[in-house]
């Protein structure tokens, strides 16, 4: 995991705690930034964070709404459930955040 520290308003600053597809195995829910490389389904996208790579299922209504291809970079909040990693937020590089919604 690692800790980013970043300057706000009036000399104050806020902790961003950031995990890795390897510390993903250790915990449940982490939140993870990479590069989609690939779209494996109307629902599914693979990550990959520079450590390692997961499939991400995120449901086809968030898929399309957030616009994923190929080479998009993406912040996901992600659960492991039953041999899946399933989205619970998606944020994009245009800073659009999605929850997803369990169909």
């Amino acid at each position: 995991m690692t800790l980013t520290i970043a300057p706000c308003e009036k000399g104050r600053y806020s902790i961003f705690s950031q995990s890795t597809i390897q510390d993903l195995r250790s915990n449940n829910t982490v939140t993870l930034s990479g590069e989609v490389v690939r779209l494996t389904d109307d629902d599914v996208f693979l990550l990959d964070d520079g450590t390692g790579q997961i499939e991400v299922e995120a449901e086809t209504a968030t898929v399309r709404e957030a616009n994923l291809a190929v080479g998009t970079s993406v912040t996901v909040t992600v659960y492991y459930e039953e041999d899946e990693f399933e989205a619970l937020i998606l944020t994009t590089a245009g800073d659009e955040t999605i929850t997803v919604i369990d169909d």
